[in-house]
């Protein structure tokens, strides 16, 4: 009998962020630790999310604009995602970000 080859997805297998994760650049932990008193910085990966309830947060985006933008549960049947929603797009635009372009998402 004819060996049977695995079927290949047609998604391509990219990494979401390399491991490990690139550290946040000194001048965004500057300005977080030292000017807006923020502690314990790490990438929101690792901290535990927790509620469904839309969050309103402050995004520091890479030209270190400050803007207000809701952080947000999706739940999709049996799976769910996070999303950043309301200002997201003019954030895009002003930092000319395009598909494939990494973005990493920091708390503290």
């Amino acid at each position: 009998a004819p060996k049977l080859k695995p079927k290949r997805s047609k998604k391509q297998d990219k990494p979401v962020c390399p491991i490990p994760p690139p550290d946040l650049p000194p001048k965004f932990r500057q300005l977080i630790v030292e000017e807006m008193g923020g502690k314990g910085v790490v990438l929101a990966e690792a901290k535990e999310l927790t509620g469904k309830n839309p969050m309103q947060e402050w995004l520091l985006d890479p030209s270190m604009k400050g803007t207000s933008i809701t952080f947000n549960k999706w739940v999709m049947g049996s799976s769910s995602l996070y999303v950043l929603t309301n200002t997201w797009n003019p954030v895009v635009k002003n930092n000319q970000l395009k598909k494939g372009d990494m973005v990493q998402l920091w708390s503290f």
